[in-house]
């Protein structure tokens, strides 16, 4: 699966989406889209709610997920929080 955000891959905790136009919807100033892959072998755990920083933490401490899945309250598609960015590959800059 193929995911988006803007900043930088390696931040910790770093937001991700599958959907390149949400990532331009909130896009901050000129900061560079980033697309990456996220492997399969990947611990992916969906949650209600929403990714607040209590709700990571907590699911960190657990220690069972590489990635967290949320529905965006905003848009139809979901937030992915990437724990551990070695489940990411193939990372880039695109033209975004």
């Amino acid at each position: 699966m193929t995911l988006y955000r803007t900043g930088r891959a390696e931040t910790p905790d770093g937001f991700w989406t599958p959907d390149p136009e949400y990532a331009h919807y909130i896009r901050v100033g000129d900061r560079p889209m980033i697309k990456a892959e996220l492997l399969d072998t990947a611990r992916v755990k969906k949650l209600p709610g929403s990714p607040s920083p209590a709700v990571i933490d907590r699911e960190r401490a657990i220690g069972d997920a590489d990635v967290l899945v949320f529905e965006a309250w905003d848009w139809d598609t979901q937030e992915y929080v990437v724990l551990n960015t070695a489940v990411l590959s193939s990372v880039e800059a695109f033209g975004g």
